[in-house]
Order: C-alpha cells, then sequence, then structure tokens
C-alpha cells in the first residue's frame, strides 16, 4: 500500500460500504480509487506509540493503517494495540484486511469476522481498507 491506496475498497466502521464478490476482475472494474491528502503508512506488525509520535515528527504521522486480516484467513490481534497507539499518538487510525480467496468464509464473511474482533478488542479505526493482491 502507498500514501495514495489507489484501486482499494473500504468499509466504514458503521457497516460494510460495499460488498464485492471475491473475483480480481470484478474487483478491478468495481473498486474505489480514494485520493488521500495526508501521509501516513500501513504497517503488518505491532507498533508503539512512540513510534507513531517518531513517524509523526518526520512527516509521516497523519494516519496509520494496520494490518487485521492476515492472507491465510485469521485475525492480525497486532491490530488491536496498534490503533489504540496511533490513537495515543495523535494519529487517525485506521485498518486494512488481506482476505483469503482460498478460505471458505466468504470476503464478506471474512470483513465481518475482521469488525467483530476489532469491536471485541475495543480498536478504535476509521476505515477499513481491503488490500486485493491475488492467492498468495
Amino acid at each position: 500500500m502507498s500514501e495514495r491506496f489507489s484501486s482499494v475498497s473500504c468499509i466504514k466502521q458503521s457497516g460494510i460500504m460495499a460488498f464485492f464478490s471475491f473475483y480480481p476482475v470484478l474487483l478491478a472494474l468495481v473498486a474505489v480509487q480514494v485520493a488521500w491528502a495526508g501521509r501516513g503508512t500501513d504497517m503488518s506488525s505491532a507498533v508503539s506509540e512512540s513510534n507513531f509520535n517518531c513517524m509523526s515528527k518526520n512527516g509521516y504521522g497523519e494516519f496509520a493503517v494496520p494490518r487485521c486480516w492476515h492472507s491465510n484467513g485469521v485475525f492480525d490481534s497486532s491490530a488491536c494495540s496498534t490503533t489504540k497507539n496511533a490513537k495515543a499518538a495523535g494519529l487517525t487510525p485506521h485498518v486494512y484486511m488481506f482476505p483469503c480467496p482460498l478460505c471458505s468464509a466468504s470476503c464478506r464473511e471474512q470483513a465481518r469476522w475482521a469488525v467483530h474482533n476489532l469491536t471485541n478488542c475495543n480498536a478504535p479505526y476509521d476505515f477499513m481498507w481491503i488490500d486485493i493482491e491475488g492467492t498468495q
């Protein structure tokens, strides 16, 4: 993911904004292109509040996007602490999920489980981004 999050779709915390069938070609046709007016970064491991403060001081501290769902179809529990640390450091927390196209659960079901787990750990976030890269 980059500063400009192109060709991704998002899920608002209050509910799913769009439901997509899990076919990459179809997703490419209906994906939402979003231009972001700030700087931030995504991460696939836990990040401390002090590291977020450092990122902010160096110009990358407007938003943080930790992974909340692994490509093998399981919740990434580090999203719980990382979103809280980002918010404590003054960044806007978002999350991204990397759904599993080969798992028995649909993308929609995986998104629901991700939201369920984030809610259970009181993780603050504004948007959920969906990272579509194909099978791994």
